[in-house]
């Protein structure tokens, strides 16, 4: 009995550590205009110690407009990222102090004009338009010939076991596309076990109602559809990798894969 106690003030010394050892962010979004709260925009924090902008965390406003991320590391340079359709983004770079809970108060996004000029484009790492969660493969970095299952244990959310089944926010992946299209339907891991991580430009997840048009399954049993989207100068190549290997007791592997890739 004894020892379960101490087990279990320990883990909880441990968890309140690891609290202490991040921070928050918390705020509320507002149309600038007519000051209605406005609800599902994207919220990210990027760490800006690279140059490869790495996301730390993301979420979405609710219809209150408040939004709220937590489990940021204190003490390193970070960036709030906000974007919405018809709204211009909203940037603010900052460090926080470690345990900090910082409160942004209420915040007013400006509409877009018409007739605004756009002199440079910011890529958000992660874009929520309705059902579809769409990452920016570039935030992510993996090492040196990573393949797409190294990428997708990088993104918020998406869970990759031993055997590589994939799930998102604990709903099982049924089917992984390429550019819209079935890459091996027999089994999903044939593609993000072999392709390299370098060739995807966007991972979009969104939910598996293919058979389902007119929503009568519960949202908790549907699944999730993965279609990776390739980097345009990949879309007319080909490429492939061969391997092999040998070991004792007469053991050997060799095997190969051969892509060709057009834009229809």
């Amino acid at each position: 009995m004894n020892k379960f106690l101490l087990i279990a003030v320990l883990l909880m010394a441990a968890l309140r550590a690891n609290g202490q050892n991040t921070a928050a962010i918390k705020g509320t979004l507002i149309d600038s205009l007519d000051k209605k709260p406005v609800e599902f925009a994207t919220v990210a924090v990027i760490d800006m110690r690279d140059t490869l902008s790495t996301l730390i965390a993301y979420t979405l406003s609710n219809k209150e407009g408040a939004f709220a991320l937590h489990n940021i590391p204190g003490g390193i340079p970070v960036k709030l990222l906000i974007s919405y359709v018809a709204y211009q983004p909203y940037r603010k770079l900052f460090t926080l102090k470690t345990g900090e809970q910082f409160d942004l108060g209420t915040i007013g996004l400006n509409s877009k004009q018409l007739q605004e000029v756009t002199i440079k484009d910011e890529r958000m790492p992660v874009v929520v338009r309705k059902d579809t969660i769409i990452f920016d493969a570039e935030a992510f970095k993996t090492r040196p010939n990573a393949v797409v299952e190294d990428l997708l244990k990088k993104l918020p959310g998406v869970e990759v076991d031993n055997d590589g089944n994939i799930t998102v926010m604990a709903k099982k992946v049924s089917k992984v596309l390429v550019d819209g299209r079935e890459f091996f339907p027999t089994d999903i891991r044939i593609a993000t076990k072999n392709l390299d991580a370098d060739l995807i430009d966007k991972v979009q997840v969104y939910d598996d109602r293919e058979n389902d048009p007119n929503h009568l399954i519960p949202e908790s049993q549907v699944g999730k559809i993965i279609n990776l989207k390739f980097k345009k100068a990949i879309k007319k190549s080909i490429f492939g990798k061969v391997y092999a290997g040998a070991g004792t007791n007469d053991h050997y592997q060799v095997g190969g894969l051969a892509n060709m890739f057009r834009d229809t």
